[in-house]
């Protein structure tokens, strides 16, 4: 009687996610992100924050898949978002989001917030550089937030995107448990 052959130590198993299943993570993200945005009003009316929406998708082109609008219509506008090939400008992304926020608001008294949702890699700068674009979109007074997709970043990448002090942190959850001690969760 033969035993059958052992599985071999050195054996790897190696997957790969299906082209577009980061847009999907992306996508879920962004739409539990708009959905915790609320209207608010603070000293008995005197102070109104109201959030008006849009969104660019970017990897070698960039598409404008919502206009400023409501978050109901941004979160519908979601489904919209496909996977548009290998690659990644993000200088012209973030250009190109320049121009349309100061575009739909110029010269308005509104707080401009941008959220970047990248890895920092890039596979070509052809709009003069992350760090150039993300300058001037804080010229125009334009803050932006950089958070990662993915558990493989380029810190570099994302410290030029992101308004200081730019913080680029791990995948690591922090907590206080009994006593004040500290738990760490690793993903």
């Amino acid at each position: 009687m033969s035993n059958p052959p052992s599985p071999s130590p050195e054996t790897i198993s190696l997957q790969e996610s299906p082209p577009g299943a980061l847009v999907d993570n992306i996508r879920e993200f962004t739409k539990v992100f708009a959905q915790r945005l609320t209207d608010e009003e603070y000293r008995d009316g005197q102070v109104r924050i109201t959030w008006s929406i849009g969104g660019l998708h970017f990897s070698q082109r960039q598409v404008v898949f919502s206009q400023f609008s409501t978050r109901e219509s941004f979160i519908r506008s979601l489904n919209s978002i496909t996977y548009l090939g290998k690659g990644t400008y993000t200088d012209c992304a973030l250009c190109n989001m320049t121009a349309e926020m100061t575009r739909h608001f110029p010269r308005q008294k509104a707080a401009l917030f941008s959220v970047v949702i990248t890895d920092g890699h890039v596979t070509g700068s052809p709009c003069g550089g992350m760090k150039s674009c993300a300058e001037n979109a804080r010229e125009q007074g334009i803050k932006i937030f950089a958070v990662a997709a993915s558990r493989t970043v380029d810190e570099a990448g994302m410290r030029e995107i992101a308004n200081p002090p730019a913080e680029v942190y791990p995948r690591r959850l922090h907590r206080r448990g009994r006593g004040g001690r500290t738990a760490q969760n690793h993903d």
